[in-house]
């Protein structure tokens, strides 16, 4: 029987502050990244780092460098570029590898070639560069494998099935496994308010910022996404498509308003739906008129609402980022991150470079942070 995909792990994450992972490490590691069953737990998360002698050392180096999310950005940005490498030399039937590819996998050869020379136990620093080297090995005989289109077996053993259907399946999970991994390597473990599960009653949230008016915010997880006119209530409906994408069964959904009163009023019965979804995430979109915002010059911005699952902070990012007119975007934990510290900052900036099919402009933009608490009873 085949053995389970599991991503390409980067294994030198922690062998720069103390000893090589343990055993114990190395197995979590895998579950986190498995494509297939990966998950992570508050378990898990407590005994990798019950294996890290010296955590608050670590805590503290990776909060002032960065390293982890360079480590995390960097390795998920590998991943899907070896994928789609793949990808294309299984179509081919001939090894391709993309510039962007041969980008990353030198940056990646020069963070372990730096990490590795730190490592003052020249047995564990042998081990790490072994670990990295088998790594590369297998990442070239992905590619050889797709190109002959046969299964790949890996240098550690395990046979790795290979197929356009099974390359396109890792390619769309890479972005959750990555996001998991983030939060098995933040020292301090973080539960989500919000969990993945179909909550059959909606859940009220009053969002505050000293600058601004409050916001009143309706999260729901349903499958009952349109609202019927006729009936006054809202309805199942199949193959929804919103925001070019498909959406399909219990979705989470949101209502946002500045006036609470709206809640009530059948006019503005009306559900924003998900661009983007992560174990810490929520980015909804919609795209909303209004002459004054451009100052009467382009009336129709864009608003992705951020919402945070952990603290329950949402983020109003109103920009010009307009699906409809093709402009090119894309979301992970590390680019709302980013946003999030810039919308803290007490200057901020108005303006970012927004990449269009046609062109590439100056856009405008907002950023507001919000706390919300949530209203036990309905608005």
């Amino acid at each position: 029987m085949k053995k389970v995909i599991s991503l390409i792990i980067i294994t030198f994450l922690i062998t720069n502050f103390s000893q090589a992972m343990t055993d114990k490490q190395m197995l979590i590691l895998q579950q986190v990244l498995n494509v297939d069953q990966g998950k992570v737990t508050k378990q898990m998360h407590t005994d990798f780092w019950n294996d890290v002698p010296n955590k608050d050392e670590v805590s503290q180096f990776m909060e002032t460098t960065g390293l982890m999310a360079k480590i995390t950005r960097d390795g998920m940005k590998y991943q899907m570029e070896l994928w789609k490498s793949a990808l294309i030399s299984y179509q081919n039937e001939q090894v391709f590898k993309s510039d962007e590819y041969l980008k990353v996998n030198d940056t990646m050869n020069d963070l372990i070639n730096r990490i590795s020379k730190n490592i003052p136990d020249a047995n564990e620093r042998e081990q790490v560069i072994n670990q990295m080297k088998t790594s590369m090995i297998n990442s070239n005989n992905l590619l050889k494998s797709a190109a002959s289109r046969t299964d790949m077996q890996s240098v550690q053993g395990p046979i790795v099935e290979i197929s356009e259907e099974r390359i396109k399946f890792v390619i769309s999970n890479i972005e959750k496994s990555f996001s998991r991994i983030d939060k098995l390597l933040k020292p301090e473990w973080a539960e989500a308010q919000i969990e993945e599960i179909n909550e059959e009653q909606p859940r009220y949230f009053i969002c505050e910022n000293k600058n601004n008016d409050p916001l009143y915010i309706k999260f729901h997880k349903t499958d009952k996404v349109w609202y019927d006119w006729d009936k006054q209530e809202w309805a199942k409906v199949k193959n929804l498509r919103r925001n070019k994408v498909d959406l399909d069964g219990v979705i989470p959904t949101l209502e946002a308003h500045e006036d609470k009163s709206r809640f009530e009023n059948i006019i503005f019965k009306k559900k924003i739906f998900p661009i983007y979804i992560s174990d810490r995430y929520y980015v909804f979109y919609q795209e909303v008129n209004d002459t004054y915002w451009f100052g009467g010059d382009v009336n129709i911005y864009a608003r992705h609402i951020i919402m945070d699952r952990y603290n329950l902070n949402i983020l109003d990012y109103q920009n010009q980022k307009l699906i409809n007119l093709y402009v090119k975007f894309k979301y992970d934990d590390q680019v709302i991150e980013k946003l999030f510290k810039e919308s803290n900052q007490d200057y901020v900036y108005q303006y970012e470079t927004v990449e269009g099919s046609f062109k590439t402009f100056k856009g405008r933009r907002k950023l507001i942070n919000y706390k919300c608490s949530e209203i036990k009873q309905k608005i």
